[in-house]
């Protein structure tokens, strides 16, 4: 079978594709634009440790106002943290006004010399530090050695602490986006594997970040470090294969009409990648359905799972998706899930409700029995695009990195975008 790879390589170095030129601060011409990856929320309290702790505050109001900006809101950028301390921030409980830094005010209000475990907590939006108020909702911490522990990881850069009275605490990881994906590539795919595989990795990963930067993220950060987008568990993944594959596509992301494109990858297909519009509804050019052919050797190209319709039930009218007793579930010609014979649901909106473990692709069919649902299925993952075991299975065929991704993603540009 013959492929051809559909990605345009233009590997010169340009600050940012057109549509960002109005983005925030830190993505000027060379420089690496700085990731904010939620680690854990939700929180009553929370630890981290590190060495030689300094603490800073911003009058930043958390259930007003945001961390992250789009680029139609203007400069987003946050103060360089450096400059500030060199602009001699003193602790605020020795009577010490806030610093003024590119226009947001920031103070320092502890330091904690040697090695701490730091207890923050939540009273009132505001949070508290081993017991006592700070007076802010939003804190920075930034220890020696640029390394934090925080829920039995250790992160490179700074960790921000958010308050909300609704949401709880929130831990936000704010880093340079080629650091975030020396931890990040290898909890996606297996240091193991050949270098073009990871090196199509990270390029993907490198463009779906940018892309949740500038125009997915939320409030307070631009991805989780779940499979909600990719999984990232800090320093503990970093291989030296992992960060060879980061190093050598440094700034490298598929683009799309000026924008960074959303480069979709999933486990395995079982053959056949998806189009994104049968799974999330909308098209995108360059994330159509394509044979694959390279990763047979997925455990889970195949695969089986039975589910109690009633478990199954419970599961849906949770998430809000179902009132009432579950009859029978199918899938009808459109590829959408049906409950009870006229309740059209989408594929991914059932696997979500029951869980990714229950029912591991999103390509499957699906028939009741005497209180029972039997999913049968291929591949692992929504399906859209880049199938990793493909792209292993390619690269051990002899495929370079920049052909794995222009088979996956046709019609994109491969441009260096810092």
């Amino acid at each position: 079978m013959r492929h051809e790879a559909g990605v345009t390589s233009r590997l010169i170095s340009v600050a940012i594709p057109a549509i960002l030129a109005s983005g925030p601060s830190d993505a000027r011409a060379g420089e690496t634009p700085e990731m904010m990856i939620k680690v854990g929320g939700g929180f009553a309290a929370a630890a981290l440790s590190g060495q030689d702790f300094k603490v800073f505050a911003s009058e930043l109001k958390p259930g007003e106002e945001c961390l992250s900006e789009s680029p139609s809101a203007g400069d987003g950028g946050l103060p360089d943290l450096e400059g500030l301390i060199e602009s001699g921030g003193k602790d605020v409980r020795d009577g010490a006004k806030p610093a003024d830094f590119n226009g947001e005010k920031f103070v320092r209000i502890s330091s904690f010399p040697g090695r701490h475990t730091l207890k923050f907590g939540l009273k009132k939006s505001v949070i508290t530090i081993n017991g006592e108020g700070s007076g802010y909702g939003h804190l920075i911490l930034e220890a020696a050695g640029g390394s934090i522990t925080f829920d039995k990881r250790t992160f490179r850069g700074r960790m921000e602490l958010v308050a909300s009275a609704r949401d709880g605490l929130a831990v936000v990881n704010r880093i340079p986006i080629e650091d975030y994906l020396k931890g990040m590539l290898g909890s996606e795919m297996s240091h193991s594997w050949p270098l073009a595989a990871l090196k199509a990795q990270a390029v993907a990963a490198r463009s779906y970040a940018v892309h949740q930067r500038y125009f997915g993220g939320k409030c307070h950060y631009h991805v989780e470090s779940s499979v909600i987008d990719q999984v990232y568990t800090g320093l503990q993944k970093e291989e030296i294969s992992t960060i060879q594959a980061v190093a050598d596509t440094a700034g490298e992301v598929l683009s799309y009409g000026g924008e960074p494109a959303l480069a979709l990858f999933h486990s395995c297909c079982g053959g056949q990648t998806r189009d994104i519009a049968e799974v999330f509804g909308k098209p995108v050019p360059y994330l159509k359905g394509r044979k694959c052919g390279f990763d047979s050797a997925c455990p889970l190209f195949r695969w089986k799972r039975t589910v109690p319709l009633e478990k199954l039930g419970d599961a849906l009218k949770k998430a809000g998706l179902l009132s009432g007793a579950l009859d029978s579930v199918s899938i009808d010609e459109r590829g959408r899930a049906v409950l009870n014979g006229s309740r059209k649901i989408r594929t991914d909106q059932l696997r979500r409700a029951v869980g990714y473990n229950a029912i591991p692709g999103g390509w499957f069919t699906v028939s009741s029995e005497v209180g029972q649902a039997v999913f049968s299925g291929r591949g692992s993952g929504h399906g859209v695009g880049m199938c990793q075991y493909g792209a292993k299975g390619m690269a051990e065929a002899g495929w370079d990195y920049r052909k794995i991704l222009g088979y996956y993603f046709s019609g994109a540009e491969l441009i260096r975008m810092y």
